[in-house]
């Protein structure tokens, strides 16, 4: 019998005693499974470290996108498989990967015969509070106006239990209209293509970026080749709404003051102060330097055969 190890995140929107109760009941149908309580980030990013030192076959998280970005780190490049239990806010990894999105659907196919699909990830080196640092993102990356959007809204975490993805779509809002009307480059972002400044910038490695539901933003028109990077080198209020326009309809890289770069490395450092990150949600303070590669088939994630998708 398999092992697996369920690592679940109690703090998630939709978690429940009753959840975590048919997740031990499911797995253990296929798996010899030991279910592990993070304390934490750090422990649960630990837990699945452990894991898959001792080559257990499945790692299951349990939660939004958070607990999954944490848990997935020391998974990429591993012959382990993330499985995905979505219970959280958004749980754009599940969507975006065609993973049910029920709870008790998506345990099922764990303990049934799933394929395993060899998803992209990026590789983000940082320089982070003086020290080097690396991160993997499992869909989106941002520094600057992106990651700002993202500290506000954590700071009202029950805005985001009761909310949901309209919180996010509020808070963005309140940073354009109060913070970016008048504010100067303060990135800069290398590339084959050469460099731009701006005072924002976002990467996806999928044909899709959001943490608004099920309204899913473009930044770029076409398929991510294998990486798009989108530098907001200014941002008028009185563009906000083409830009919302242009972001659900068509893709924001063809939108004045915006530039869209499609090149595998990018290198992004910051002009004149440290500024946040976001990695899946995931805030990364006060980062001067950061280099963006992909890894193509980075990692293994449990998910339905094509035919069931």
């Amino acid at each position: 019998m398999d092992r697996a190890v369920l690592i679940a995140n109690p703090a998630a929107s939709q978690f429940s005693g009753g959840v975590h109760r048919s997740a031990q009941r499911i797995l253990r149908r296929r798996y010899d499974l030991e279910v592990v309580w993070p304390n934490n980030a750090d422990h649960a990013r630990q837990i699945s470290a452990d894991a898959v030192s001792d080559g257990v076959a499945l790692i299951v998280a349990v939660g939004g996108d958070g607990i999954v970005h944490h848990v997935a780190q020391p998974i990429v490049g591993s012959q382990s498989t993330l499985g995905i239990v979505p219970v959280g806010t958004t749980n754009v990894v599940a969507r975006l990967l065609g993973l049910p999105h029920r709870p008790t659907a998506a345990l099922k196919l764990l303990a049934s015969n799933h394929m395993v699909i060899p998803a992209p990830v990026m590789r983000v080196a940082m320089v982070s509070e003086g020290s080097e640092l690396i991160r993997h993102a499992l869909f989106s990356m941002g520094i600057g106006v992106d990651a700002e959007v993202v500290l506000r809204a954590e700071a009202e975490p029950y805005r985001k239990y009761s909310f949901g993805g309209l919180h996010y779509a509020r808070t963005a809002m309140s940073v354009v209209w109060s913070d970016l009307r008048h504010r100067e480059a303060e990135i800069t972002v290398t590339s084959a293509a050469g460099t731009v400044t701006g005072i924002g910038a976002m990467a996806q490695i999928h044909p899709i970026y959001s943490y608004f539901g099920k309204s899913a933003l473009t930044l770029d028109d076409e398929m991510p080749d294998p990486l798009s990077v989108l530098v907001i080198e200014r941002l008028p209020i009185r563009r906000t709404a083409s830009v919302l326009w242009a972001a659900i309809r068509s893709g924001l890289g063809g939108v004045p003051g915006m530039t869209l770069l499609r090149r595998p490395a990018i290198d992004i450092a910051t002009l004149e102060r440290p500024l946040p990150a976001q990695l899946d949600g995931e805030l990364i303070p006060d980062v001067t330097r950061a280099q963006i590669t992909v890894i193509p088939e980075g990692i293994r994630i449990a998910g339905p055969h094509p035919s069931r998708r």
